[in-house]
């Protein structure tokens, strides 16, 4: 694990990448800032840049693009009322009426602190848990329960757009029953094994 953290370490302090972030936080800063547009239409539009460019360097740049957008809402929100997203929405319940009364910059700045700590605390926790949670996601997962989960999908999408009420816990009780009536056993298992004598 450390061995992947120090590589990782590595390619993000080059010299190229520490540039591509700060472009993508300056440009998804900006995008963020339009009323209506949000961090996914930013990433929608940074797509064709990051063909040209290193794989790294390329998620560096959309990764600061996304960061950025997520501040540049908040903006919005805060001086016109017009949040960019859906998570800027809560920003412009407090922040609109601060900047209403005069007090536009300490709302700015409480947004720029506030999107910093909770960036910076969720990345070290992804840091450290994304290898316990992918090990067991990974364990977990069978061909049969994938199946299910994306029939469960289908179904949500589907029947979410006649009758939003109860639809999405009513698919999760059947596709889950099925998917456990359907899981294989320790005899099936050996009834699929190849003799190797």
């Amino acid at each position: 694990m450390l061995d992947g953290i120090l590589t990782g370490l590595q390619t993000a302090l080059l010299p190229t990448n520490l540039m591509m972030v700060v472009l993508g936080c300056f440009v998804g800063t900006f995008i963020g800032m339009l009323p209506g547009l949000g961090p996914v239409s930013a990433i929608a539009l940074m797509i064709p840049i990051t063909y040209g460019i290193d794989p790294s360097s390329g998620i560096i740049l959309m990764a600061g693009v996304y960061y950025g957008a997520i501040f540049g809402g908040s903006t919005s929100s805060i001086l016109i009322n017009a949040p960019g997203c859906s998570g800027t929405v809560v920003t412009a319940f407090d922040g609109y009426p601060m900047a209403a009364r005069g007090e536009a910059g300490k709302a700015l700045a409480l947004a720029a602190y506030a999107s910093f700590t909770g960036g910076t605390i969720s990345a070290i926790f992804l840091l450290v848990a994304a290898p316990m949670l992918a090990s067991k996601a990974v364990s977990a997962m069978m061909a049969f329960t994938v199946i299910w989960l994306a029939i469960y999908m289908v179904a949500i999408a589907i029947d979410s757009s006649t009758r939003p009420k109860w639809s999405s816990i009513r698919w999760l009780v059947i596709t889950s029953g099925c998917g456990y009536f359907s899981a294989p056993t320790a005899t099936s298992a050996i009834a699929f094994t190849a003799p190797t004598g």
